[in-house]
């Protein structure tokens, strides 16, 4: 493509040489003014297909760099993402060992707290039968206790 261009601008540039001998006015030389400004108007074409070949070459090498940066960018953020997404599940599997923990210890609570009054209550009680072993239970500390077991509503 190169040597075409050159090989148009040196018979341009020889045939505008030839100009010069051609007589004023003639049809001589009228016909190549017209084979030069055709040869002209062919050079420029030619340039203006090289110039709109390199233009498109461009912007499909900027097009394919836009696009491999862009796929660099969708693969980091998915990256990003699944880094996030573990953290996450981390965070939830962290976050459910504490709830299975504090779930534990309220029961854990709880059973002491219905357990130990009824340990409690028990030792009084049967402390309280032995100083009872009349068969009337006269003594408030045992009313007390008996009331204690009643249910309430």
């Amino acid at each position: 493509m190169e040597e075409i261009n050159k090989l148009m601008d040196e018979e341009i540039v020889s045939q505008i040489k030839g100009l010069k001998s051609l007589q004023a006015g003639s049809q001589e030389q009228t016909a190549a003014v017209k084979n030069l400004t055709a040869l002209y108007e062919a050079r420029i074409n030619q340039e203006k297909v090289q110039l709109d070949a390199d233009d498109k070459r461009e912007k499909r090498e900027m097009e394919r760099e836009q696009h491999r940066a862009d796929e660099t960018l969708r693969k980091s953020q998915a990256a990003d993402e699944a880094a996030a997404r573990e953290r996450d599940l981390k965070l939830k599997e962290a976050q459910a060992e504490d709830q299975k923990i504090d779930r534990l210890v309220r029961a854990g609570i709880e059973m002491l707290g219905i357990g130990l009054p009824l340990v409690c209550y028990g030792h009084w009680f049967r402390k309280g039968l032995k100083f009872e072993e009349t068969g009337s239970i006269t003594s408030s500390m045992m009313r007390n206790l008996i009331n204690k077991f009643k249910t309430k509503k």
